[in-house]
């Protein structure tokens, strides 16, 4: 399963990042996502992780910092199997997002993100 992240980029300047965790992800989905998010800046590091007898992700802990915003916190959830029936339910998504464009009320967010 690919990364489930998403960025924009206008006028080679970032207005956007979003980063959502899945159970469908393993540790090589993860090390992508540490290398993108890197390369747009923003430092992810992972504290706990586990996964599941298909190599499938069933918690983290992480933290994210953004160089160009200086905004970042963490996260940890124990179980994302549960978690994903609760998500589809309330629409929303487990991860993190910065938002660079200007008048944004809320620039940055982190855990569990409404859509």
């Amino acid at each position: 399963m690919k990364a489930v992240f998403y960025y924009n980029i206008i006028k080679n300047t970032l207005k956007y990042v979003e980063v959502a965790f899945t159970n469908k992800l393993t540790f090589d989905s993860l090390v992508h996502i540490t290398n993108k998010m890197k390369s747009l800046g923003v430092d992810v590091k992972y504290s706990k992780l586990s996964f599941d007898k298909n190599d499938k992700l069933v918690s983290i802990g992480c933290s994210v910092y953004c160089k160009n915003s200086r905004n970042g916190g963490s996260f940890f959830t124990a179980n994302l199997n549960a978690l994903s029936q609760k998500i589809r339910k309330r629409k929303g998504k487990y991860g993190f997002y910065y938002n660079y464009g200007d008048h944004i009320k809320n620039s940055f967010a982190i855990g569990f993100v409404l859509n």
